[in-house]
């Protein structure tokens, strides 16, 4: 059994920190295993080797530090993170291989890896013993089944310090194709063809709430664990960081302010109080419909329960109809949602007990059958997913975008199309096309969004929408946290779609909470966003002050210079901004883009360099290069420089 495998993937299940260990640790461990069995001793000092090997290259990187420029010393960092994890995992099957057999049972596994978890100070010990016993049966299920190698194992949980160790090998098949139908001969009836147009609607997008019940004022805001203002957290030096001692995502921003009143940037999720003030604001707006795209629960994912997600799931609902009563609310479930997180193993992997997702989506159906039918409720059972009208025309098309997500290792057990749910895709898009209506498409996770979104299910989820591109008027995702935008192109470059990417309800982390509202042409006009306003609340303000104010933070066509929005409109922004990146000393820094940039991170208090853990830029120039790069995005996943 993949012990540290296990830990390795069960502990980013939590966050991606970095990987941290007193290489001492080590060296005592393989001395242990020395004396235990000397027939093997070529391969315990190999491994010794190796962990001297890693000693000398963090020593020197101390060294280094003040020769080095930030953003080169950052590129180290990352090499020494993958370097680590793939040494920490090779120990481990090694000294399987050395010592012999296996555990008796998952709960001595559990338990020997908790206390390496420990040991090695990679979290709090509380953090380790729950994320063992919520993730660690999944991972070890699905690893002993795979027989992933050690560096493929760190590319999949570490792909940003690990780029070059995907899985291509020949026994872990990931190319696959969903059937496309022919272009259709049909004649799209155009919107122009009407001499009436209707109403243009407004519509609601709610995202990445991440209600904490556990928060408490006055608790400490900059603890030692992945989430933070609760009455119990833990401080101090609990966990340690040898690798990148001022590793910007924990310890630049240490302050010893407690948590504030309502909310706080210092990776805490939102009070229940500030999302039922932030509904109170909503229901004074003109709002037709709301799209609801994931992610209910806080972030504390090694201590939750089954319990807890289902009574969550069921009084957040009950909360936005007591709020929204006579609103249509069309939701997609988010990563964090079930339990434990990220679990969503596909129709055809058979699973029983507690990582059996029939609960889940039985729960989410009777959750949400206020806003959905009996049809639609019929997939919501099986997969999570569903579709539905809004109005005549005007189609809905929610995915469970999970089964692209890399964390959700269920899918290395069925890695062709899970569920079947882009070829269900396919063919209500097909019917879509033949009723001439138009559709919207909601989400949690981003497709082409890496390496969160897997390529493989990206690249078909781009075949699709290069097919069906006359009909797809609009596509809405969460999961970054972040403002952002995707503009999709086909081949030679061709403009397919453009996809919005909410702002977060959560200031997790280091965001002010928000929401958006699109305006979406009406009947006879398309079903297309035309202008967005984005709202906010600074956390800053509001807690000094004890009171909130939300207020409009942008409207889209003033801040970008356009007088509507519309994928051509995006197209002619991301060609003038990847220009300036082209050479920003030769070019002035176009307005939209400074305003993109600031509005991407919604936050004045703080300078998007030190968003160190979101970002690998460490000067503001690097920051919009990297922050543009995001936005364009096709099936070759090699688009910045080209558009």
């Amino acid at each position: 059994m993949h012990l540290l495998c296990t830990f390795v993937v069960s502990v980013c299940c939590i966050a991606r920190f970095a990987f941290s260990f007193p290489v001492e640790s080590f060296e005592k461990d393989l001395e242990n295993l020395r004396n235990s069995n000397e027939q093997n001793l070529p391969e315990v000092d190999d491994l010794r080797e190796v962990t001297r090997h890693i000693r000398f290259k963090v020593e020197k990187n101390f060294q280094d530090e003040v020769q080095v420029g930030k953003n080169e010393r950052s590129k180290k960092v990352l090499q020494l993170k993958c370097a680590t994890c793939i040494l920490l995992v090779n120990y481990e099957l090694s000294r399987v291989k050395i010592l012999g057999g296996d555990f008796a049972s998952v709960d001595d596994m559990v338990h020997w890896v908790a206390d390496k978890c420990k040991l090695l100070k990679l979290e709090t010990a509380r953090v380790c013993k729950g994320a063992l016993e919520n993730f660690g049966g999944e991972v070890s299920r699905v690893l002993s089944q795979v027989n992933l190698t050690a560096e493929e194992v760190c590319g999949i949980t570490m792909p940003d310090a690990c780029p070059n160790y995907k899985v291509t090998t020949d026994n872990h098949k990931t190319a696959w194709n969903v059937s496309l139908p022919p272009k259709s001969h049909l004649i799209p009836i155009s919107p122009r063809k009407f001499t009436i147009e209707g109403p243009t609607l407004k519509v609601l997008h709610l995202t990445d709430v991440h209600v904490d019940s556990l928060y408490k004022v006055g608790s400490t805001a900059n603890c030692n664990e992945p989430l933070c203002c609760h009455g119990d957290d833990v401080t101090g030096d609990d966990i340690i960081e040898p690798i990148d001692p001022e590793q910007p995502v924990r310890d630049v921003h240490v302050s010893k302010q407690p948590a504030g009143q309502w909310g706080d940037y210092r990776y805490c999720d939102l009070p229940w109080w500030t999302f039922t003030d932030m509904m109170k604001n909503i229901q004074t707006r003109k709002i037709d419909y709301v799209i609801w795209t994931g992610d209910i629960p806080a972030h504390d994912v090694w201590s939750q329960s089954k319990r807890q997600q289902t009574e969550l799931l069921f009084k957040l609902t009950s909360t936005l109809v007591e709020y929204l009563p006579f609103v249509p609310i069309y939701p997609a479930v988010g990563n964090h949602d079930s339990f434990p997180s990220n679990n969503f193993p596909p129709s055809k992997v058979r699973t029983s007990g507690k990582y059996s997702v029939t609960w889940f989506y039985k729960a989410l159906a009777k959750a949400w059958a206020p806003w959905l039918g009996p049809e639609a409720l019929k997939t919501v059972e099986i997969g999570g997913f569903y579709t539905t009208l809004v109005r005549p025309g005007h189609r809905i098309v929610s995915l469970n975008t999970n089964f692209c997500y890399n964390e959700n290792w269920w899918i290395w057990l069925n890695q062709d199309d899970p569920s079947g749910m882009l070829q269900w895709f396919v063919q209500v898009l097909t019917e879509a096309e033949k009723n001439n209506e138009k559709v919207h498409v909601i989400g949690h996770v981003p497709p082409g969004k890496s390496p969160d979104c897997r390529e493989e299910w990206s690249k078909n989820y781009f075949r699709i929408v290069e097919r069906f591109r006359d009909i797809i008027s609009g596509q809405f995702f969460g999961h970054t946290h972040f403002d952002e935008v995707l503009v999709y192109y086909g081949p030679s470059q061709r403009l397919m779609s453009v996809a919005y990417i909410g702002p977060s309800a959560t200031p997790y982390a280091w965001l002010n909470p928000a929401y958006r509202i699109y305006d979406v042409s009406g009947f006879g006009s398309g079903w297309s966003v035309t202008n967005h306003r984005t709202y906010v609340m600074n956390l800053a303000t509001a807690n000094t002050r004890n009171t909130t104010v939300w207020y409009v933070e942008y409207d889209a066509c003033q801040a970008f210079g356009v007088d509507k929005l519309s994928p051509a409109a995006w197209d002619k922004l991301l060609r003038e901004w990847v220009k300036y990146n082209e050479d920003q000393s030769a070019v002035k820094i176009p307005e939209s883009l400074k305003n993109y940039v600031k509005f991407y991170v919604r936050n004045d208090e703080i300078s998007i360099p030190k968003l160190g853990g979101e970002l690998s830029c460490s000067t503001l120039e690097d920051c919009v290069k990297e922050i543009v790069c995001k936005i364009p995005k096709n099936k070759t996943f090699d688009v910045c420089r080209k558009v």
